[in-house]
């Protein structure tokens, strides 16, 4: 089966804010394996190609790191909500029935009659599993699915084929 495309860049991780006054930046990590972000190479930050991050420390939380990429807060500050970003060839390959976001956005999603529902807007995940959100074609609403089953029937190369819906309550 023929890979979906992936955008141009995708993004591994977002700076949160400065830290202390020696250029230091609280970076937040997107990948699964939040020290993963580090084995990128090289990796975007905003218009700026990096060979490889700076060393970082940890914090209270799992997927933000301290790391140093100023010199000043100043220009630690002037970072603030810039994303990092990788080529799609630098991520590892998944196994069958795994995806990555960036491969779901877009995607047509059909209903389990066949009809056009419409396209994959966002994927979320609040800790309880992986949510699509679904721009329907019918109107500007957004419906939220479950990506599982019995929510998603199949995720095939072109499209997203919903399973039967729940009844209304």
């Amino acid at each position: 089966m023929k890979q979906p495309m992936l955008a141009s860049k995708i993004k591994v991780g977002r700076i949160l804010a400065a830290h202390g006054l020696r250029g230091e930046v609280k970076l937040q990590s997107f990948t699964s394996q939040t020290q993963d972000l580090f084995t990128f190479h090289p990796i975007v930050l905003g218009d700026v190609q990096i060979a490889v991050l700076p060393p970082f420390k940890k914090t209270k939380r799992p997927d933000v790191f301290i790391v140093p990429l100023g010199k000043t807060r100043e220009e630690a500050e002037a970072l603030v909500g810039q994303c990092l970003w990788v080529c799609p060839s630098q991520l590892p390959k998944l196994a069958a029935e795994e995806f990555y976001y960036a491969e779901l956005l877009d995607r047509p999603v059909y209903g389990h009659e066949g009809d056009l529902e419409g396209h994959v807007l966002n994927v979320h995940n609040f800790g309880a599993g992986d949510i699509l959100e679904i721009q329907e074609v019918s109107s500007k609403d957004t419906i939220l699915v479950a990506f599982r089953a019995p929510f998603v029937a199949h995720v095939l190369e072109d499209r997203i084929q919903l399973g039967p819906r729940m009844p209304e309550c």
